[in-house]
């Protein structure tokens, strides 16, 4: 995730401390008024996103893969439908010379907040998180029975002890260890299912959440390379968590 930082990080650089009023989502980099400025004239940095400081602070910022991981200086600025790819200009000739539609991403992400890529992978998370709620809640109710159920099967036990003979007060104390090691033993493997369970729906959640913040404040770069980014994500989640 992206950090926030209260002064101008271009600035910075060379040496000047300036307040930071915006931030924008495509260079990830906070800026001072003077650089929010340069960065809306700027051919090239013009079609930024910036966004309000302010908004930041209680927001989750999605950070995304943008540059080739072979040409690392090189953004990814374009989609290969026939590879179903992303790509970066360098690419084009050598790898995609035969393919028939290479669009720029801002045409193959138009659409993106509306189509049903993301309806689709948003919904799948929502669905997720509420099985993952739905098993943190069975499992605290399992551990919440056994809580109860222990001084209830100890007194039955004491009940039973005093119409035995003494020579049985062995066996009784042997129940009662067993209890509570059964006890013990299930709660322990319950607060760790519980764990388990509810660091995966907080990935769960944080991914909803980066979805829907992109969609509300972001790119339609940025939501549609978190969608595709996430699509797998989705499926390796599904069969795992809710077993």
């Amino acid at each position: 995730m992206a950090t926030y930082t209260p002064h101008c990080e271009f600035c910075s650089e060379e040496e000047k401390s300036l307040a930071a009023i915006r931030f924008c989502l495509d260079c990830e980099e906070a800026l001072c008024k003077q650089c929010v400025e340069y960065h809306q004239k700027c051919k090239a940095t013009k079609s930024h996103y910036l966004m309000d400081l302010a908004a930041i602070v209680k927001s989750k910022i999605p950070t995304r893969k943008k540059f080739c991981e072979i040409h690392e200086d090189v953004s990814l600025d374009f989609y290969c439908t026939h590879q179903d790819t992303v790509c970066c200009r360098v690419y084009i000739p050598s790898k995609h010379q035969s393919c028939k539609d290479v669009l720029p991403l801002e045409v193959a992400s138009e659409l993106i907040k509306t189509s049903s890529l993301f309806e689709h992978t948003f919904s799948e998370w929502q669905n997720i998180g509420k099985t993952l709620d739905h098993l943190i809640n069975d499992r605290k109710n399992n551990v919440n029975e056994l809580e109860k159920s222990e001084p209830l099967i100890c007194e039955e036990v004491d009940n039973l002890k005093t119409y035995l003979i003494k020579q049985i007060n062995t066996l009784v104390k042997k129940i009662k260890t067993d209890i509570s090691s059964c006890k013990k033993k299930n709660i322990n493997q319950l607060r760790k299912d519980i764990s388990e369970i509810s660091e995966v729906y907080d990935n769960v959640k944080e991914r909803g959440q980066e979805l829907e913040f992109l969609k509300d404040h972001g790119s339609n770069n940025q939501l549609y390379l978190k969608l595709r980014e996430q699509g797998k994500g989705v499926q390796d989640v599904v069969p795992n968590s809710c077993a």
